[in-house]
């Protein structure tokens, strides 16, 4: 049956059910829809009152109905017209009936009450707490919205909706799921009995674009000086470790660094989520497996280290660092990979180097601290440090070189101290026989709420200026930077 008779049929018998039955229906001041009292006189004195979740709720049923009849393909203007006519039944006010349009629409295409936040450029982030407090982020603040879901069943059948096309479950036995969007946003879902107060809905927009220097430099997330100083150690092959709190923005950061990559060089990505935005040709990408249903099947991003070693890449670039897999990136960095690119959850760079070491630990070798935290100093060149400031807004806090480690670190920054007539304040008095000394070249002071060049010129910058970077000493001189 074509589509078109098959709706007229369809709303004909509903017309006459309605003409026979069911009395029209007007809104409450409350926003909620009751019987007309005209057609319910003599019935009862009390309407019954039906929300808008409800006559939404019974117009989606037949809308249902319908296309479960149709063969042929469904466009959107058979869709609105359909839940138009659909509508006509009650005695809804016209704005009213926008409304379930958009939102039965919504349900169909996207992502029900959400997809308006989802489709707001300004919003980058989405947190349910529970069905009936929703959250967004906007501008770097956290603003509490006025939509929710109608109970805690349509938010669990928005969280079916996005699990299932991936191939993924969420339930008593897999009750937090981490997966991504068709846009690329991360999601996390977490249900009971693990959510205490009802399932929780988070949703990290993925940026529709990669920013540019301009774009930071509008931002106030850095200087000009800074952006190139890190550009040319990128293009220079030198290892960087981007370092930041959740939602300071380190993999957008990494996007931006990652695309001064010379095209020339073969490139292997990996991530847990494939977020990163690379324009080179020669790029292989991998991505990390949670378990399946029958709780096999995961490939670790350790897993993907080890094969991308495998691989022949110039640079092996990872999403983020968060377990073991730091020791085979390491090993990475110090064999012939130079210029390799991540991320760490950490404060600042000193808790970065301590980070390393812990998740280094975590592979179960039995391995010297001295011995490890030599090779994350030799490994590591430069540490980008970012975070998110009270007002919403991400600044670099941090730019620093990793000088060495122990005391022959100490003795040759010393001895290059004196050899460049540095301040004396980059003096390590006192070595530690166990430390990773960091120098930092830029940084951002808070309080003044500037950018500052501390005077430090980085170790390496000879090299950089021979393979043609055009750097010089004059723009690590302290001072403030514009």
């Amino acid at each position: 049956m074509a589509g078109n008779d098959y709706l007229l049929s369809k709303l004909n018998r509903g017309g006459n059910l309605h003409q026979n039955q069911q009395p029209s229906q007007t809104i409450n001041q409350d926003g909620s829809y009751g019987m007309n009292q005209s057609l319910n006189a003599g019935m009862d004195n009390n309407p019954v009152v039906r929300d808008k979740y409800e006559v939404k709720q019974e117009v989606a049923k037949e809308l249902n109905e319908i296309m479960a009849n149709i063969k042929e393909e469904i466009d959107d203007n058979f869709l609105k017209t359909t839940i138009m006519k659909l509508l006509i039944r009650y005695n809804v006010p016209e704005i009213q009936k926008q409304e379930i349009l958009t939102e039965i629409l919504y349900d169909i295409k996207g992502y029900g009450i959400l997809q308006p936040l989802l489709d707001d450029p300004d919003i980058t982030e989405i947190i349910c707490c529970t069905y009936d407090n929703i959250w967004v982020e906007k501008f770097g603040k956290m603003i509490k919205t006025n939509i929710r879901f109608a109970n805690e069943k349509e938010l669990r059948n928005l969280i079916d909706k996005i699990v299932q096309p991936l191939g993924r479950r969420v339930d008593d036995s897999q009750p937090m799921v981490n997966a991504r969007l068709k846009d690329k946003s991360r999601v996390n879902i977490v249900i009971p009995p693990i959510a205490a107060d009802g399932a929780t809905l988070d949703i990290r927009k993925f940026a529709k674009k990669v920013f540019t220097l301009e774009d930071y430099l509008k931002f106030g997330t850095m200087t000009r000086e800074m952006a190139e100083f890190i550009r040319w150690c990128v293009t220079g092959r030198k290892n960087i470790i981007v370092s930041g709190g959740t939602g300071s923005g380190k993999t957008t950061l990494l996007n931006f660094l990652s695309n001064f990559i010379p095209e020339n060089e073969a490139i292997v990505t990996i991530e847990d989520l494939l977020e990163l935005q690379l324009v080179q040709p020669n790029v292989r990408r991998l991505e990390a497996r949670g378990k399946n249903a029958e709780g096999t099947g995961e490939i670790s991003i350790r897993d993907c280290v080890v094969n991308a070693l495998r691989m022949r890449p110039d640079r092996i670039i990872v999403g983020e660092c968060r377990s073991h897999e730091v020791i085979d990136m390491l090993q990475a960095m110090n064999t012939g990979h130079d210029g390799s690119l991540t991320t760490v959850h950490a404060n600042n760079p000193k808790d970065m180097i301590e980070r390393l070491y812990v998740m280094y630990l975590m592979g179960g070798l039995d391995v010297p601290e001295k011995a490890v935290k030599a090779q994350i100093a030799s490994a590591i060149n430069v540490v980008v440090q970012t975070q998110r400031l009270s007002d919403g807004s991400r600044k670099i806090t941090q730019i620093s070189e990793i000088v060495g480690f122990g005391k022959n670190g100490a003795d040759f920054n010393n001895e290059y101290v004196e050899a460049k007539g540095l301040d004396s304040k980059f003096l390590i008095k006192n070595p530690s026989a166990s430390e990773v000394y960091i120098q930092d070249i830029f940084k951002y002071d808070k309080i003044k709420q500037k950018f500052i060049a501390t005077g430090w010129i980085p170790t390496f910058l000879e090299e950089l200026i021979v393979k043609g970077c055009p750097l010089s000493e004059s723009m690590f001189k302290g001072g403030e930077l514009k």
